[in-house]
């Protein structure tokens, strides 16, 4: 079998003292009995690791069939993993949800998913796949290592909502009005926490002089994909987009960064399966796309309104945007 090597997290050595070699000829008796069993914690140690980072399907295999080039490179096959990867994980947190009675849309299902919210998904996961590295020989993406910090995280966001006081969103208006105190005690320990996480990448982006790069990439995405929409009142946060948009930077060649990265990847998956690719702006964004495409469904929501030189004009009634300053605009 060909050599994934391919190992996501790093491994710390298993011999951490290689070169520091003793003599043994002045080590005690008892300590030469010792030896056997450290190795063979080593040995145990080693080959969990092995087991946790073994790559289940190697690219390798599939570039070519027979004498017939399928795919471009190994890097287009791990393209397609990745897309193999998020389709699991999409039906069974989707199935997961609904077996357990969690908290979910119900009126979403696989056809809504694929008719409606597929080609979004599909353009998620290649800007992630591409953003990410994750064509990156050692950032696998179908070994334990990765899929079990998946699976912990997109069930975490389920469960953590059979707890009342956190069944809230993150809206202007419901942060200011509706956020209970047990909420804003569990931002306080999990912000300080992410802060760690980004300082700890600042500090590798400088020790791998990468720092240039990876500002000028978080700043292109926060102003694409994020300053045009914080503004508007009927911005909605959704756990999928934060997934998304902070995931694929955490793309370092070390442990904690593609953990970092995967449970980022498992917010974006519950966030699809439970509820949907749910659009940032709400009921807004889709009052826009039903009167930009003359939706016959919105003409119980026209009026009539007179211009200057007595003319009327047909318009639609806006939909009513919550003030967050204001905790009684309900």
């Amino acid at each position: 079998m060909p050599s994934r090597n391919g190992i996501p997290y790093d491994r710390v050595s298993a011999d951490n003292n290689e070169g520091d070699e003793e003599d043994h000829d002045d080590k005690f008796v008892d300590e030469e009995e010792e030896e056997p069993s450290t190795s063979t914690k080593q040995e145990c140690s080693s080959r969990w690791i092995q087991i946790l980072h073994q790559t289940l399907v190697p690219e390798e295999y599939f570039v070519m069939w027979g004498e017939q080039q399928i795919f471009d490179s190994v890097e287009a096959v791990r393209l397609f993993k990745f897309f193999g990867v998020t389709a699991v994980f999409l039906v069974f947190i989707h199935e997961f949800v609904r077996w357990f009675d969690l908290e979910h849309d119900t009126d979403y299902g696989y056809s809504d998913m694929i008719l409606y919210d597929g080609p979004q998904i599909i353009l998620d996961i290649v800007g992630f796949f591409v953003l990410g590295r994750l064509y990156k020989k050692k950032i696998a993406v179908d070994h334990l290592a990765w899929v079990l910090v998946v699976l912990a995280s997109s069930l975490y966001v389920s469960l953590a909502n059979k707890v009342t006081w956190f069944q809230h969103s993150f809206t202007l208006y419901e942060v200011h009005c509706t956020w209970p105190w047990e909420l804003f005690v569990f931002v306080a320990v999990v912000v300080p926490l992410t802060c760690i996480v980004i300082v700890k990448h600042v500090q590798y982006a400088v020790k791998v002089r990468q720092l240039g790069m990876k500002l000028i990439e978080i700043s292109l995405s926060l102003l694409l994909f994020l300053i045009p929409q914080v503004s508007h009142p009927n911005f909605h946060l959704h756990h999928w987009y934060v997934g998304w948009l902070i995931g694929m930077h955490f793309n370092f060649d070390t442990w904690w960064s593609r953990a970092a990265m995967a449970w980022c990847w498992g917010l974006y998956i519950n966030g699809i399966a439970v509820y949907g690719r749910d659009p940032l702006q709400t009921c807004d964004y889709a009052f826009y796309i039903s009167k930009d495409t003359r939706c016959s469904f919105l003409d119980c929501f026209m009026h009539t309104v007179a211009g200057p030189h007595n003319e009327t004009h047909t318009v639609y009634n806006e939909p009513v945007e919550l003030d967050w300053r204001n905790c009684s605009s309900r």
